[in-house]
């Protein structure tokens, strides 16, 4: 059985994570050989995060893991300079 990872988002970063047409997380599965799966409550509570499920080796879910994070951080500082701005 593989591991698995969760990794939380907040609603107003999934779309730069997941990317137009879902190509940035097409990358990172590529990429990484891990599954990805985006995973949301917004029927039953809109304010709760929703989380990217990663599955695979230790190494493809630690890669993967990574670059969603990072993603998920560049996310947030555009959001921070445009308020900023």
């Amino acid at each position: 059985m593989h591991p698995d990872r969760r990794v939380y988002v907040d609603n107003e970063d999934v779309g730069f994570v997941i990317g137009g047409g879902g190509s940035t997380i097409k990358r990172i599965k590529h990429q990484t050989g891990a599954s990805i799966k985006f995973y949301d409550d917004k029927a039953v509570d809109d304010s709760k995060p929703g989380y990217f499920n990663v599955r695979g080796s230790e190494y493809e879910i630690h890669q993967a893991t990574i670059q969603i994070q990072e993603l998920i951080i560049e996310s947030q500082r555009r959001r921070l300079a445009r308020l900023a701005g």
